[in-house]
């Protein structure tokens, strides 16, 4: 972008603050440079928020959260790529970064802290004051992260089967190939907003400037279908080399194609790692122009996975009302509970059968041993073998009945 381009553009966006009507700023934010700089960050995130009205409870300084050991091990390795500065600042950034993942996790005590959070925190503290982070992270938090902190990870594993239905519809043949694989690769991407795996910091904002233009937290599942159809012949030479197989052929990219075990482990460290080994900035604006497109072509509400999905999803549900964390957490946990008495019913009637099945061996064995001794004209001293083996069968066949009469209670 040149000087006179960047000018006209920071003219434009200044104009479009004015305005009460956001939808001139979600444009302007989703064209080449996004909204520009940090500086114009600090001021257009907030809008795009709505944190003019937003008033979350008052933080609470000294409250230490429950998860505050692992958080405090997470923030000794935040800050890594960005900002480059001394060893003062730093301990002053990740002081702040402390304080910000406390208070916002002690506002809304239905939420789990997870590895991950730290990374979007610190972007809020590097965009803005204490006081302003405090309420960007609030709201952010329930409007785009909160399915990721309840006290399972299940409804975020549900969410990410949103990218293989996607791939279906955008690019059917890279589905072909990688669409049976558990999408669980784009996990670390998803619960950090790409704050884990993208390095670059100018970069990451931009992907946050269209994300929050969206006014929806579905857009990043979007941007990383993108990113994938982006780097499709990329990612297809890569395994080729990994595998021995030619996947850049389109004859060999059917619905057919058939994967080993050692072939989805190979797919899905190439997949996990894709975003941050081989992301290029200068490919990002293309990528998120896609998104959007993808966004417009297949509207989350008519996939099968959003329908799927938790009424209470943040994907579903536009309220931020923290009580619908916990009819969430309480829903979860139901589902689960169902799931495990389901499982469990499957291995009893599993055991069932294998105790039916040696019952009736141990019978029919019997009958035959019976049958043999009395049809080959046994003399009495053998009676002795005869009743030891009748005994025997019989408290075998006694046992299994006991474990069976056990389980159908």
């Amino acid at each position: 972008m040149t000087t006179e381009s960047e000018s006209l553009k920071l003219k434009s966006l200044h104009k479009v603050l004015e305005s009460q009507d956001t939808a001139p700023l979600r444009y302007l934010v989703t064209t080449r440079s996004g909204a520009m700089n940090s500086e114009q960050r600090s001021v257009i995130w907030p809008k795009l928020l709505g944190l003019d009205s937003w008033n979350p409870p008052p933080p609470l300084p000294h409250l230490k959260h429950e998860d505050h050991e692992q958080i405090t091990k997470d923030i000794e390795r935040s800050f890594v790529f960005y900002p480059k500065t001394n060893p003062d600042e730093m301990l002053r950034l990740r002081q702040r970064l402390d304080n910000l993942i406390n208070e916002t996790l002690c506002a809304y005590p239905g939420l789990n802290y997870y590895q991950g959070y730290h990374d979007v925190a610190s972007i809020a503290v590097l965009i803005f004051d204490d006081v302003m982070a405090y309420k960007f992270m609030t709201k952010l938090t329930l409007m785009y992260l909160r399915d990721h902190m309840l006290p399972d990870i299940e409804s975020t594993v549900r969410e990410l089967k949103l990218i293989p239905e996607l791939l279906s519809l955008v690019d059917p043949k890279l589905h072909a190939l990688i669409g049976s694989i558990e999408p669980l690769y784009a996990l670390s991407s998803m619960i950090s907003l790409f704050a884990h795996d993208i390095a670059d910091f100018n970069g990451l904002c931009l992907v946050w400037d269209f994300i929050l233009a969206q006014n929806s937290a579905v857009s990043a599942y979007y941007i990383y279908v993108a990113v994938l159809v982006f780097y499709k012949d990329d990612i297809l030479n890569d395994l080729d080399d990994l595998l021995g197989k030619s996947f850049t052929s389109d004859d060999t990219l059917t619905e057919e194609t058939e994967l080993n075990l050692s072939d989805r482990d190979l797919i899905h460290v190439t997949l996990n790692n894709w975003i941050s080994h081989n992301l290029k900035c200068s490919h990002l604006f293309e990528i998120l122009k896609n998104a959007m497109r993808y966004m417009s072509d297949f509207p989350h509400e008519t996939l099968q996975t959003t329908k799927g999905l938790s009424r209470y999803s943040m994907l579903r549900a536009s309220s931020l009302d923290p009580e619908l964390i916990l009819l969430h957490t309480s829903e979860q946990k139901r589902y689960l509970k169902r799931s495990r008495v389901s499982k469990a019913l499957v291995s009893h009637h599993k055991t069932l059968s294998l105790v039916i099945k040696c019952s009736i061996g141990i019978g029919v064995a019997g009958l035959v041993l019976k049958y043999s001794l009395g049809s080959s004209g046994f003399r009495p001293r053998h009676l002795g073998v005869v009743h030891a083996a009748s005994r025997c069968i019989s408290s075998a066949q006694g046992f299994f009945e006991t474990v069976f009469n056990g389980f159908a209670e």
